[in-house]
């Protein structure tokens, strides 16, 4: 299964850090989740994002205030996120927000995540970070098993 991450330059620290935890979620349902950071050099980089995006079956939204305010996430990447989503009823679209944000602007209709007691928390607001990014990360690990009806890979060591 493929994943796409969308996120914005400015917030590369918390997608460095949250991507970490992510490698949990990748291995346990064998999902490769794609981010800009892949594109080698010389290649096209609108080329590949647009052929990730059509590839993806699952797309997380790193939101805060910088992936609203980037031209090309607005411009490029959610209308072809959408067009996908539209194509493929089976698309996944996860908002998860790392900034406090006007997240609701893509997210509305769906749950964000990381939540705590039911609502929700910015991972920056979690102290420390790491338990937002922990609880983000189990979140999306109960979704993919409960949308896909697919459990966890488990190694026994």
């Amino acid at each position: 299964m493929n994943g796409f991450i969308s996120y914005a330059h400015d917030d590369y620290r918390l997608f460095r850090e949250f991507r970490k935890n992510l490698r949990a979620v990748e291995r346990a349902f064998e999902i490769g989740f794609w981010a800009d950071t892949s594109i080698n050099a010389g290649y096209r980089w609108d080329d590949e994002i647009r052929g990730h995006i059509d590839a993806a079956e699952m797309f997380l939204l790193l939101l805060s205030p910088a992936f609203f305010a980037s031209d090309y996430i607005w411009e490029k990447e959610l209308p072809a996120i959408r067009a996908r989503h539209v194509k493929v009823a089976t698309v996944l679209v996860l908002p998860v927000v790392l900034r406090p944000c006007y997240w609701q602007l893509v997210g509305a209709d769906r749950q964000a995540v990381p939540t705590i007691d039911g609502s929700l928390k910015p991972i920056v607001e979690w102290h420390p970070q790491s338990r937002g990014h922990e609880q983000a990360r189990a979140a999306i690990a109960d979704t993919i098993e409960a949308f896909y009806g697919r459990p966890p890979k488990h190694i026994d060591v």
